[in-house]
């Protein structure tokens, strides 16, 4: 939490306060307990969050240690969201290398946002040689994951019809491999 999970979410709010400040609606894909779903939240007053994740263990959790009139947690996947009239922001907050196919639930998540809507993409990038050590221990103690260097992101976001949008370094310590939040945009 306090070298990776906090940070990110640090930068992802001041993000969001920055290029999408009149945001309402979000998506808050692979939303695990339902921390982050929350604090968006509880932070933007008149805002609508939907929070979906495929373990149901975790959505009970969201479900239970982080309730609020305006979050809905969903058990399922990105092609299981109503996206209604459509949403602002979909954030992935160190869920995506856990996707399978990256450029289908891009795709999905293109569908799911307004114009100008922005997807951020935050996560461990292997950028160098000690981010792919770093990340090869890490795989030994969580299910098989995908961790892609900024520009395959970047490639996967181009492919399914984003305009590339900012990419910024979450601040960790030199022990922890590279995050970054990687930004697409939909014109």
């Amino acid at each position: 939490q306090r070298v990776s999970l906090g940070p990110s979410r640090i930068l992802v709010h001041a993000h969001i306060s920055e290029v999408a400040p009149g945001a309402t609606r979000f998506l808050d894909v692979g939303c695990g307990i339902g921390q982050f779903a929350w604090e968006l939240a509880e932070s933007r007053p008149g805002s609508e969050v939907v929070g979906v994740d495929p373990s149901a263990a975790m959505i009970d959790r969201a479900r239970n240690a982080f309730r609020h009139p305006r979050a809905t947690y969903l058990h399922g996947y990105v092609r299981d969201v109503d996206p209604g009239p459509g949403f602002d922001v979909v954030t992935c907050m160190h869920a995506f290398p856990y996707i399978r196919d990256g450029g289908a639930a891009l795709a999905r998540i293109r569908e799911v946002l307004r114009p100008g809507g922005r997807v951020l993409i935050v996560g461990a990038n292997t950028e160098n040689a000690w981010d792919r050590v770093v990340l090869r221990l890490v795989k030994l103690t969580t299910t098989p994951a995908q961790y892609r260097p900024v520009a395959e992101i970047r490639r996967l976001m181009r492919e399914a019809g984003f305009a590339p949008g900012a990419v910024r370094r979450v601040e960790t310590p030199f022990y922890v491999a590279s995050i970054h939040l990687v930004e697409g945009v939909l014109a």
